[in-house]
């Protein structure tokens, strides 16, 4: 799915507050306030962060724990949105509801979305709702927040799989290597998802947890190789720093996940291989001479889900298993499941530059193993990925902020496929799902054999947000055909309204589908609308 995320939300803490406290919010919460990973407070805090009016911290490990969005909340009411939303302290012992949040998309033509977690918005109307509790006791801290969606999926020209059944509905490019749907069978398609709900010991700068919420890594706004908020979050286990721990002359942070991932009903791969096991980490490091700079890297992977479940060797791998495939093979037993497993891997960096205004991000991603360290040298393309990206935000009289952003990724097939066989990103055998999560991409929605260029225009006042975003998304051709690129033009207007009694975001796209699934040119409408009232 293709477009953008339409929760309304803001920020979690806009008040530095000490770190035995948790910031709370003046208003009630929606599921965005939480601080989840790509939402829209998420996004503010970001912005603040480049105008240098909150402080610089290590971005790529996200979501944030309550007690690390209070470090690096800012720590005066000089932000546009101070009268909106500001903190209070409350005691750590507390239970409160996490107000009701409401939206509705319309697709016109063709199913359109990007970055809107679990929701699924098909031709035709979806509708969404969230609503839960959160609370804290002492260093624990929970947030229960289901969300639901029903997409009403009405029909459209679905291109050819080759396949009957459900592979019918199989992306069209791969159908039996990758659970990537063009639509979710051919009736109401819905769902009730945990959402960002976790369970979190804080203590000592470190953390520990279970959680079913979004994980992002890596510094990029829209488009994150690893992983990201494109599909639902899976349950998975965590472990790691609460923040960035300083050591002498460097800060570093680390996270170390291990979860299991599902696939859809429309997945190439038999019942029996269903469920996948999924271990990463993900580790920054920053330098006190050159602050705002931080580098980091992270490694995923994923194997057939063991039926005695999985054990810390397993959940250790990123860790340690060797780089080369090689090596790997050596290492091997006869009979062992690791010949099965899909290992991802990307490194990167974000520079902030608060005096200027101005940040600086880029990531290197790689699907699966080299060789050997000749086939590293002379390939180093092989199955490879880049994405750049820069923010610039001047701030304007009577305290409004001017953002001008670009991402580009480029995740398409090199010219060593002339000679070598290569795949796109996400994309692995034996297991067959793909880098997914029921049906939607786990990382960067136009990461799959093609790429993203996003330019955006963010205008920042006391009254909300507006925006203005120019897509461009490229998906490789359907295999052995010489039909054009499939590539995607959008615009996007989007807002964030702030209201007495509620906030809105409401949003109109304009999605042109040039030689759509290797055919026609199609134009689809999508309109969104979504909202939270107070209590």
């Amino acid at each position: 799915m293709i477009g953008r995320k339409s929760r309304v939300g803001v920020l979690a803490a806009l008040t530095l507050v000490p770190c035995s406290a948790k910031a709370q919010l003046a208003r009630d919460s929606s599921v965005d306030w939480l601080m989840s990973a790509g939402s829209e407070g998420e996004r503010y805090l970001r912005t603040l962060q480049v105008a240098g009016l909150a402080p610089a911290t290590h971005w790529s490990i996200r979501p944030f724990s309550s007690s690390a969005i209070a470090r690096i909340a800012p720590r005066d009411s000089l932000h546009p949105w101070s009268a909106e939303y500001h903190s209070h302290l409350e005691s750590r012992l507390w239970v409160r509801p996490v107000a009701p949040e409401l939206g509705a998309i319309f697709n016109s033509t063709f199913p359109y979305g990007m970055n809107d977690g679990p929701v699924w918005a098909g031709r035709g109307f979806t509708v969404t709702a969230s609503a839960g509790v959160e609370g804290a006791i002492g260093p624990l801290d929970f947030v229960i927040a289901p969300q639901f969606f029903r997409a009403q999926n009405a029909a459209f020209p679905l291109a050819p799989t080759g396949y009957g059944g459900p592979l019918a509905f199989a992306d069209p490019q791969r159908p039996t290597t990758i659970d990537l749907p063009q639509r979710f069978g051919d009736a109401a398609y819905q769902r009730l998802d945990a959402g960002q709900s976790s369970v979190s010991l804080n203590l000592f700068r470190l953390t520990v947890g279970a959680s079913t919420a979004n994980e992002e890594w890596g510094p990029a706004v829209e488009s994150p190789f690893l992983l990201g908020n494109n599909a639902a979050g899976f349950a998975h286990l965590f472990a790691g720093t609460d923040g960035p721990i300083s050591a002498g002359p460097v800060t570093f942070g680390v996270r170390v996940i291990a979860g299991r991932l599902d696939q859809s009903d429309y997945s190439p791969t038999p019942y029996a291989g269903r469920r996948r096991s999924l271990a990463g980490i993900v580790a920054t490091v920053g330098i006190r001479q050159l602050p705002g700079l931080e580098v980091g890297a992270g490694r995923l992977f994923e194997n057939v889900y063991p039926d005695n479940g999985v054990g810390l060797r397993d959940i250790l791998r990123p860790l340690f298993e060797n780089f080369l495939k090689v090596n790997v093979a050596e290492q091997q037993s006869p009979g062992s499941s690791r010949s099965t497993e899909n290992q991802i891997a990307s490194a990167f960096a974000r520079w902030l530059l608060p005096d200027a205004g101005v940040e600086l991000y880029g990531e290197l991603g790689r699907e699966d193993h080299s060789y050997d360290t000749r086939d590293l040298i002379l390939e180093p393309d092989h199955d490879f990925s880049y994405m750049v990206g820069l923010q610039r935000v001047w701030r304007r009289s009577g305290g409004d902020l001017l953002a001008v952003r670009g991402e580009l990724l480029n995740t398409e097939i090199s010219h060593l496929n002339l000679v070598r066989a290569q795949t796109p990103p996400y994309v692995h055998t034996p297991i067959t799902q793909g880098h997914t999560q029921l049906g939607q991409l786990l990382g960067a929605p136009g990461g799959f054999g093609g790429g993203t260029t996003v330019v955006a225009v963010d205008w920042v006042n006391a009254g909300g947000r507006r925006s203005i975003t120019w897509r461009r998304v490229m998906r490789e051709p359907i295999l052995n055909t010489t039909d054009p690129r499939d590539v995607i033009q959008a615009v996007t207007a989007d807002w964030v309204i702030f209201r007495p009694r509620i906030d809105l975001k409401p949003e109109a796209t304009a999605v042109y589908n040039v030689n759509r699934a290797g055919s026609s040119s199609v134009l689809n409408l999508r309109l969104a609308l979504s909202g939270f009232v107070h209590w």
